[in-house]
């Protein structure tokens, strides 16, 4: 995702029609701004949308799961 011409990223590895949601990062000079979450969040919209599953690896993308049980039908029996 472009964002003030930076680029943000959730790294991930897929198996199985699953994403496991390694890695989130936000370009320093725009961290603090929420960006971290809309990035996860647009993430997890994209999964669900293409009918996939998720499994949240890194600490972030686990926060944000769950903080919201609108992810609870993504998350891969986690």
């Amino acid at each position: 995702m472009t964002i003030e011409g930076k680029i943000a990223k959730v790294n991930y590895t897929l198996k199985n029609e699953t994403l496991y949601l390694i890695h989130s990062e936000i370009p320093y000079e725009l961290r603090g701004k929420g960006l971290g979450k809309i990035l996860v969040e647009k993430t997890f919209e994209y999964i669900q949308e293409h009918q996939l599953k998720a499994v949240p690896v890194c600490s972030y993308t686990k926060k944000v799961a769950r903080e919201n049980d609108k992810w609870r039908d993504i998350l891969n029996g986690k």
